[in-house]
């Protein structure tokens, strides 16, 4: 694994901030800033690895992930807690 520091880039906070609470995944007492990494992993992974299907690209997607919550000291959700709103985030970042 490098020691490149992600960072976010073109995340978009704001429409994930106001649209999370609606997505059907989100844990019942989960806070949008549990969501917050994972949003920016599946957003940022979909221009990174252009060309790939989310499958395809799901074992680097989650190093990336866990990469970030190393960045923001090791506090945050598992990877099985927060696939499905990288994924969701992936597919939204394709559409637009």
């Amino acid at each position: 694994m490098s020691n490149q520091t992600l960072t976010i880039s073109n995340f978009d906070d704001n429409y994930w901030r106001q649209n999370y609470s609606s997505r059907q995944y989100i844990e019942k007492e989960a806070n949008y800033e549990d969501y917050q990494l994972a949003y920016q992993t599946g957003q940022e992974g979909c221009d990174r690895y252009l060309g790939k299907s989310f499958d395809e690209a799901e074992t680097e997607l989650k190093r990336d992930y866990e990469a970030l919550l190393v960045q923001k000291s090791g506090t945050g959700l598992d990877w099985n807690k927060v696939k499905e709103a990288v994924r969701d985030a992936w597919d939204q970042a394709g559409t637009t």
